[in-house]
């Protein structure tokens, strides 16, 4: 009997896990104000023990249940300037919810009876800093969205003189004639960060590229012809001298035309998947992302020069119990951003900005070029951890830069190991190029907990992954994972054949 009962053990086993690993459920809605009917972004909706997403510009949200989830009894979905709701998992399966907007006005009235002005409570945040922030290791399991939007309005090179006989105008401007006009490019990476002070180092458990690869290759065809043009005239071990007025750099060949600089025996199959600097790039952005606030030189300035904004404090709003005060900043003297900060009337805790530039905040002009970033905006928020300290858990930028170019540009070959002069050919044009970049950062932690010191060393130092192309946005290839819902527009996307 006993083989009979270790079989129908094991039957009941296979079964039950069986239930466990397959079951998983994903719950999507929108959410909304109850007056307006407007989408309200980036509102935290906590369904299990410090998990949880944040909506989208949209109002858009999405998370997935599975065993390894213990989700709260009722899902608490909260923003500031709106009353909390917790509601039960069958309820998310409204296509909609409504937040009711709510707070109330302290017109002559000070919380916690401290009569403090805008600027007291602005330096309490301040000297707050170093007691309220957690500086103990962390890891958080993150999802990071970038959207780059490139759109190049003016393209133009007039060939002065050439001493390279394929590099004529009729070649110049079907060069030019080939660049995309407009281009897109999204990344999407699901893993583990791990901080120890500010040093930063990531787990990828996926990642996926989205662009069109047809004008991908179209750069690359001009890379080609580019190439074909100087390699029967330039010799290998050539430099280039590239001067505009008093600036000058040098190059080597392979910058000139192109050519890539990892040589890595790839298969066909999976050419172009492989990524050697994705792993450092994204590491670099979570730490920029980490440190805009309180980071030292942060471009979101407000804090560390504060003397240079004039603060007013206004109305207190209530969210999960908890008092905050609304304070709003403005630029008093050499200054470019205005915003919004919510304080924690009790601890003086900054757990929310939101931030824009009222003028470029960066805007150069020299020899014939310009340069301008027009647009920084965003929203950064923190939440409380177990040990009573506060984490970054969301955060969105955009941020768009803008060049302008009308420049003289002299191109000189040169070669040391050739007898004689050094100069061997030499190319003048007159550049003219306008484009604007504009980069979309949104990044969320899924979940925070403690770690520690021996755990970061135990992440390897990994330079190369591979990451997923796909020509159009995939829902199937997050299902069952809990990221931020795309907008609308990326859903869209779509390479046009």
């Amino acid at each position: 009997m006993s083989w009979m009962k270790n079989t129908i053990l094991s039957l009941l086993l296979l079964l039950l896990g069986g239930t466990i690993t397959t079951y998983a459920q994903t719950y999507s809605s929108t959410l909304l104000d109850a007056e307006t009917e407007q989408p309200i972004p980036y509102a935290a909706v906590v369904y299990g023990k410090e998990q949880g997403v944040i909506t989208n510009e949209e109002g858009k949200f999405s998370f997935t249940i599975d065993h390894t989830i213990k989700p709260l009894d009722t899902i608490q979905i909260s923003c500031m300037g709106y009353e909390s709701k917790g509601l039960l998992l069958n309820q998310l399966k409204k296509p909609t919810i409504h937040l009711t907007p709510g707070g109330f006005s302290l017109i002559g009235v000070d919380l916690m009876g401290r009569g403090l002005t805008a600027e007291e409570i602005v330096e309490r945040m301040v000297d707050s800093i170093p007691v309220r922030y957690n500086q103990m290791p962390v890891q958080k399991k993150f999802f990071l969205r970038q959207s780059t939007y490139d759109q190049l309005d003016e393209a133009k090179i007039v060939l002065i003189n050439s001493t390279i006989p394929y590099v004529n105008p009729a070649s110049i401007d079907t060069l030019v004639s080939q660049l995309p006009k407009s281009s897109e490019y999204h990344t999407e990476t699901l893993g583990t960060l791990y901080k120890v002070e500010e040093d930063i180092k990531i787990k990828v458990d996926k990642a996926t590229e989205i662009y069109d690869k047809e004008r991908q290759a179209t750069f690359n065809n001009v890379s080609h012809q580019l190439e074909k043009m100087l390699s029967k005239h330039v010799k290998e071990d050539s430099y280039f001298k590239l001067k505009t007025g008093p600036v000058s750099a040098k190059l080597d060949l392979d910058t000139i035309i192109g050519r890539p600089s990892l040589a890595v025996d790839l298969n066909d199959s999976i050419r172009g998947s492989i990524k050697r600097n994705y792993l450092a790039s994204r590491e670099n952005r979570l730490k920029d992302i980490e440190t805009q606030v309180f980071g030292e030189n942060s471009r979101l300035e407000v804090i560390e020069k504060r003397k240079k904004y004039a603060f007013t404090k206004h109305e207190t709003i209530e969210k999960d119990d908890q008092r905050y005060y609304v304070i709003t900043f403005e630029p008093k003297k050499n200054a470019k951003l205005q915003g919004k900060m919510y304080i924690n009337a009790l601890d003086f805790a900054l757990t929310r900005i939101e931030y824009t530039n009222l003028e470029p905040l960066k805007a150069v002009k020299f020899l014939g070029v310009k340069y301008n970033e027009p647009v920084y905006e965003g929203v950064a928020e923190y939440t409380k951890m177990k040990n009573g300290k506060y984490e970054l858990n969301f955060s969105r930028l955009q941020h768009i830069i803008f060049i302008k170019a009308a420049r003289p540009v002299k191109i000189a070959e040169k070669n040391k190991n050739v007898a004689g002069r050094r100069k061997q050919n030499e190319i003048n044009i007159e550049l003219y190029l306008t484009a604007k970049s504009t980069n979309v950062f949104e990044w969320a932690a899924l979940e925070t907990k403690g770690s520690s010191k021996s755990m970061f060393d135990m992440v390897p130092q990994r330079k190369i992954l591979e990451v997923t192309y796909k020509t159009k946005y995939d829902k199937e290839y997050w299902k069952g994972l809990s990221i931020i819902a795309p907008t609308s527009a990326l859903e869209d996307f779509t390479t046009i054949k």
